[in-house]
């Protein structure tokens, strides 16, 4: 188990504010104490978004002439949350409906279908969070009479003839890491100040979950502040966000912060954009917007309040929410066994020794899956994945996605990939789509290889401090744990601590189904250890013992003296209204004691 520590500060020598700017420092934050003190001073001018005058005045025109604005929804969260606040705006301002329409696949932007699809009598199309480079379509709407203003940022190379594109990529504004619901945001907020309105934080609630859900890097001060305000209204601006929260109340347990938001919330509208039908997304998006609709369902199944299966009548956000979790038990299940065919044919084409995995999926994954499959094996095979799919015959380019493996040695997998020359990477560094001509397949593997000769694939972990076990005390776990609500989200991961020279005897580690947990008395105190959802595998290999043969409490039929070096986040765990410290392990390393001492006397 390698792992690097990026702070020799020791940490009894540091107050609280001190410890958490230190960790703030580690991770890259340029101005620790101002994160700790957020204001809206850390709000950048609106103005600074290339051509946000000119947006503003076509808005206000098409406003005040009232026109028909139609609205197209990106397919993903950040597109979803992007189109409900200005569809909101714009309905509570004119008390007129915008006409909406998504896509029927994972698309994005403009194409032949969605634009047939405009209302022949729309005055202004918004695209929010797409649309920069569609410069071909945005003349073709122009010739139609029909204006078009863009709200995005997604990169782009030059500036649009057609239509007024407003985005944060060009290097003019100093934030470029707010997704499209950020600059949706900016654009409203601005036009409220211009116009003496108070609409555009109606429903700042959807500013927070598009920004966690497109990753938008948190250690950005405003980035930051925008999303910390907006997980405060999140429940109340949207029936449809109440409602999954809701109904994930057992595990979000009314803590909406950055990391529940991510792992419970996005993940069920993603699901709907991969899985769902046209019908399932406008659905979604007329639930997001408050649309108050009954719809029918008939249980497919019996149950103790409904033996007869007698059909149900649901609000229009009880029944998208209860549809958004079939759609991702569905995603689950498909992907799951899409993964399983992807490692067959790693094995059949022997690439699993790799030190970039890269396989043509063509016809044996869902398009929509790629990403979720290639982050699969990525952790699964502890090194980056790039998955290839030739969907169109005619093509000579390979489309896909990629995935890092964040323990690899290389920080920057898009990066690393630009500098051959033979592949492109859109989105972000680490987790991408792809576009590689056929021809450049055998050619990047050459490059790779020789690229990567000398780098190894055993995981790294980065932790912030060492702690030897003797010098570990509760405050410290204590200390940690209280911001644990704090971290989360793109580069803001939780702290990790290497916990050294942990001494115990393999009866005492004790394991109940998934959860493995031990206890050691240090300086008078009790250090409680738990690793959540651990195999057997993991377990026997940490008391090191064969499969399957078990150990007697009473010791008598293996129990060993053990030396463990433990990867672990310090938590507060509340049961029955107490606070308990507890060091949650991601990785252990364990090695007989007495093999130890026999080592350091030689």
């Amino acid at each position: 188990m390698k792992y690097v520590v990026k702070s020799k500060r020791n940490i009894d020598r540091m107050d609280d504010t001190e410890l958490l700017a230190e960790i703030l420092t580690i991770r890259g934050v340029e101005h620790p104490m101002e994160m700790l003190n957020l204001t809206s001073r850390v709000l950048h001018d609106g103005y600074e978004l290339r051509n946000m005058a000119v947006g503003l005045d076509l808005f206000d025109w098409h406003i005040k002439h009232d026109s028909n604005i139609h609205i197209i929804i990106d397919s993903d969260v950040d597109g979803l949350t992007s189109a409900s606040m200005m569809w909101f705006y714009i309905k509570e301002l004119t008390g007129k409906e915008a006409t909406f329409d998504t896509h029927d696949g994972k698309q994005h932007g403009l194409y032949e279908d969605i634009v047939e699809r405009i209302p022949e009598d729309t005055n202004l199309l918004i695209m929010p969070d797409a649309s920069s480079s569609d410069y071909e379509w945005h003349k073709y709407l122009k010739d139609k009479g029909i204006d078009v203003l863009v709200l995005d940022h997604h990169n782009f190379t030059k500036d649009s003839e057609h239509a007024i594109v407003i985005n944060n990529q060009d290097g003019m504004y100093p934030n470029p890491h707010l997704t499209g619901v950020g600059v949706v945001f900016k654009f409203l907020d601005l036009y409220d100040e211009e116009c003496g309105h108070e609409l555009a934080r109606n429903h700042l609630g959807l500013l927070g979950l598009g920004q966690i859900a497109d990753l938008a890097d948190v250690r950005d001060l405003e980035t930051r502040f925008l999303i910390l305000e907006s997980l405060k209204y999140l429940r109340q601006d949207s029936a449809l966000l109440e409602e999954i929260v809701r109904a994930n109340s057992f595990s979000i347990q009314d803590n909406i912060t950055i990391t529940s938001v991510g792992w419970y919330v996005a993940p069920l509208i993603n699901a709907c954009f991969r899985q769902g039908s046209l019908e399932d997304r406008l659905d979604m998006f007329k639930a997001m917007c408050n649309f108050e609709e009954e719809r029918k369902y008939v249980p497919q199944r019996k149950t103790k309040d409904n033996p007869t299966k007698r059909p149900i009548i649901e609000t229009l956000q009880e029944n998208v929410v209860r549809r958004l979790k079939t759609l991702k038990g569905q995603q689950d299940k498909e992907t799951k066994q899409e993964a399983e065919k992807v490692e067959q044919l790693i094995v059949e084409q022997g690439v699993g020794n790799d030190k970039i995995i890269i396989l043509d999926v063509t016809g044996v994954l869902n398009p929509t899956h790629t990403g979720l499959t290639a982050n699969t094996l990525a952790k699964r095979y502890q090194r980056p994945v790039l998955l290839l799919n030739h969907a169109k015959e005619e093509s000579d380019t390979y489309g896909g996605s990629g995935r890092n493996y964040d323990k690899f040695a290389i920080d920057n997998l898009a990066e690393l990939l630009h500098s051959s020359g033979l592949i492109e990477c859109m989105g972000h560094d680490n987790s991408f789509g792809l576009t590689l001509p056929l021809d450049n397949l055998d050619p990047l593997r050459t490059w790779i290889d020789k690229e990567l000769e000398k780098v190894s694939i055993e995981p790294i972990y980065h932790v912030d401090f060492e702690i030897p076990v003797h010098k570990l005390k509760d405050k410290h776990i204590r200390k940690v744990g209280q911001w644990q609500d704090m971290f989360g989200g793109k580069c803001m991961e939780a702290p990790l601590f290497a916990i050294t020279g942990v001494v115990i005897d393999s009866v005492n580690i004790n394991r109940n189904k998934t959860l493995v947990k031990f206890t050691v008395e240090k300086n008078g105190e009790y250090i409680t250890f738990v690793k959540k959802f651990a195999s057997e595998e993991w377990y026997n290999e940490l008391i090191h013992e064969s499969k399957g043969r078990g150990v007697s409490r009473s010791g008598e039929a293996g129990n060993k003296k053990l030396e463990l070096t433990i990867l672990g986040r310090f938590t507060i765990n509340t049961w029955e209204g107490k606070e308990y410290t507890q060091v949650e392990i991601i990785e252990a390393e364990s090695r007989l004691a007495q093999e130890a001492r026999r080592r350091k006397r030689f």
